[in-house]
């Protein structure tokens, strides 16, 4: 059932390519872009109830009107340059960045912001060893463990298919090298899930036509395998939605150059049982 909350709050301008990481209970928002404008702000969104509401009465087959709170804090440390198309997780207590595009060219740097402290966020650029991944942006990241595997995504000219590692504890690059022979899958505007030892890549585009592929990118041996899928599935489609709840990967809208998706798929997992056994690997 969808529904659409009261909010209260500085509720941030129109974007879209920003990225939203969960902290808590609070969502933080950070860049995007709109046209030709594209920023560099951070908002995040406080989704527990307002405080200066009344209590919540629930009414039968209702849901509670609940107000939920936009807030743009101040933030110190240096500030990444405005871009859309980038990449966040968060590990430990802070939350990574990197890449994107600024609207003249595509980005390949990385950013910390350290979310400890609610009230004292701070960013921190992040210098990484090792050779730099090429500049893109609508690519994809993952955190693993300590390490974030960076899949796709593109400079604005070519479409990209390499994998890169960035060892969050070393604080360096590796790029992940295919074997010799093996296919290549070029990606940009796709979805990456972890599901136990593998990634999901749902769609995105080849930089020919928009896919409605599903690739497993195995963890373990850092090589791509395929798995045949049955019943309707989604249309070929990019800049999508994909989740893990359960043993289901729900998707969610999307876009295949022509028409813009408001539907809803959920591919079951559950014939798949052994995907999620392997949780500790290295």
């Amino acid at each position: 059932m969808w529904s659409k909350p009261k909010v209260v709050g500085d509720v941030p301008p129109i974007t879209r390519a920003h990225t939203a990481v969960l902290v808590d209970k609070r969502i933080f928002i950070i860049g995007g872009g709109d046209g030709p404008t594209y920023y560099n702000e951070t908002y995040y969104f406080d989704t527990s109830p307002c405080p200066a509401l009344p209590p919540l009465r629930f009414r039968p087959n209702s849901l509670p009107a609940v107000s939920l709170t936009w807030v743009k804090p101040p933030i110190f440390g240096p500030t990444p340059s405005r871009r859309r198309a980038h990449t966040a997780v968060l590990y430990e207590h802070q939350i990574i960045v990197f890449g994107g595009g600024n609207g003249a060219h595509a980005l390949n740097d990385v950013h910390a912001l350290d979310v400890s402290d609610v009230d004292h966020l701070e960013w921190r650029p992040v210098d990484v060893a090792g050779p730099k991944p090429t500049s893109r942006g609508y690519h994809t990241m993952n955190l693993v463990g300590s390490k974030c595997v960076i899949f796709g995504g593109s400079d604005g000219t070519e479409c990209f298919s390499d994998v890169w590692i960035l060892d969050l504890v070393r604080m360096r690059w590796s790029e992940v090298k295919p074997e010799v022979g093996s296919t290549a899958y070029p990606r940009l505007s796709h979805t990456s899930t972890c599901v136990g030892s593998y990634l999901f890549v749902i769609g995105g585009h080849d930089g020919v036509n928009f896919s409605s592929d599903i690739l497993l990118f195995n963890l373990v041996t850092l090589a791509w395998e395929t798995r045949n899928s049955y019943g309707a599935a989604p249309s070929a489609r990019g800049y999508h939605a994909t989740t893990l709840q359960d043993s289901r990967l729900l998707v969610v809208g999307g876009f295949d150059g022509a028409s813009v998706y408001d539907s809803g798929f959920c591919l079951e997992l559950g014939g798949s049982a052994f995907l999620p056994q392997i949780t500790n690997f290295s």
